[in-house]
């Protein structure tokens, strides 16, 4: 009998992003599987989702939803054009 994808979390390879310093895996899949085996640990942040890396061309976990992420790119937008105002 297999065992579920979710035990299998522990086994997926990572290498470290140059960029974010976050575990970088090779493929969607890897990620997914990494997400489902955290979801189940101890973690005091559920990862919500796996997007892909523009920096390292990997793939990496977040607790932000989208929404959270494009409000927060927003947010440091303004920031940036207040200082840029000065």
């Amino acid at each position: 009998m297999s065992r579920p994808l979710h035990s299998r979390s522990s086994r997926v390879k990572t290498t470290k992003c140059a960029a974010t310093g976050k575990r970088r895996y090779r493929s969607e899949i890897d990620a997914k599987i990494a997400k489902m085996g955290m979801s189940s640990e101890r973690s005091l942040k559920a990862e919500r989702r796996v997007y892909e890396c523009r920096a390292c061309r990997g793939f990496h976990t977040t607790s932000q939803t989208v929404e959270e992420y494009k409000a927060d790119q927003i947010a440091k937008k303004r920031a940036r054009e207040l200082r840029a105002g000065e």
